[in-house]
């Protein structure tokens, strides 16, 4: 987690490690200050493929894809 000031605007960077598809809310709370109001903030993450290999495999079934 990360707070800072760039040119006047403050901000919090925090690393997000994935999660499955779907609409978040975001809940901040600061020992010193207590619980922030983000109910205006959402997050909404989308699995979606991109690629795989190997692209062909046997007519038979069998081929172990990679995601």
């Amino acid at each position: 987690m990360e707070v800072g000031n760039d040119v006047g605007a403050q901000y919090l960077k925090v690393m997000f490690g994935g999660s499955d598809s779907g609409l978040y809310r975001f809940i901040v709370r600061s020992k010193s200050y207590g619980r922030f109001d983000t109910s205006s903030i959402t997050l909404e993450t989308i699995g979606k493929v991109t690629s795989f290999s190997p692209n062909s495999g046997s007519i038979h079934g069998g081929t172990l894809i990679t995601i």
